[in-house]
């Protein structure tokens, strides 16, 4: 759950939120996109989590994918 948590708090910012929301992947009950922000990068405080595991994977892939320039370059086509 650790290394689930550690991964949407590096993940989320408050563009994300919005977007989970519309997409009804997260429902917000605390009132503002900024508090769902704030309580996600709160939750690992202070924890260790190993960054070999799948989900570190994940999420290197993820910012691969972000980063890539085919990714940038594709909408203009």
């Amino acid at each position: 759950m650790t290394c689930y948590l550690s991964l949407m708090d590096e993940l989320i910012d408050f563009e994300d939120v919005a977007m989970l929301k519309k997409s009804d992947i997260i429902i917000n009950y605390l009132g503002s996109d900024s508090e769902v922000v704030k309580l996600f990068n709160g939750l690992c405080k202070g924890a260790t989590v190993s960054r070999t595991n799948a989900l570190a994977k994940l999420k290197g892939a993820v910012d691969d994918h972000y980063r890539s320039k085919f990714k940038v370059w594709l909408p203009s086509l």
